[in-house]
């Protein structure tokens, strides 16, 4: 990548950049800083289905022609169920309980080490900040 997503006073952004690894960063605006700001928060979504192992999904228009292109399903990288070894463990218990939390805790921090790979720009500015598995910048540019 070679910019930061939709760097424009007043821009509205939901944009998607595909990686060379099959990931996709998802770059989108939203209200959440102070007055006068706006926030641009990058997550990371990985192709899946509607009825797939993850808790949040979504589509993506895959830009090949026709009307809208066709829709790609994407799942949230960091809600992706956790693997079969650790669904197998005994439910209510603090062995379980650990083995969820520190396998979404791996799943979040591989999806900011990936936006900030893949969007140097993001990982130098300053005022990027790390939250539960996005990354999140407040600023003017999208007020």
């Amino acid at each position: 990548m070679s910019r930061i997503p939709g760097a424009v006073i007043g821009h509205y952004v939901n944009e998607w950049f595909v990686l060379a690894d099959g990931l996709v960063v998802h770059a989108s605006t939203m209200a959440g800083c102070p007055a006068g700001q706006g926030e641009l928060v990058l997550s990371l979504w990985e192709p899946s289905n509607l009825f797939g192992p993850h808790h949040t999904v979504t589509t993506m228009d895959d830009g090949q022609p026709g009307p809208g292109g066709r829709p790609v399903w994407l799942g949230r990288y960091t809600t992706r169920r956790p693997p079969a070894d650790i669904e197998a463990l005994p439910p209510m218990t603090d062995e379980r309980a650990q083995a969820v939390r520190g396998w979404y805790d791996t799943r979040r921090a591989e999806a900011v080490a990936a936006i900030r790979r893949a969007m140097p720009e993001v990982a130098a500015d300053e005022r990027a900040q790390a939250v539960d598995g996005e990354v999140r910048i407040c600023g003017p540019e999208w007020a």
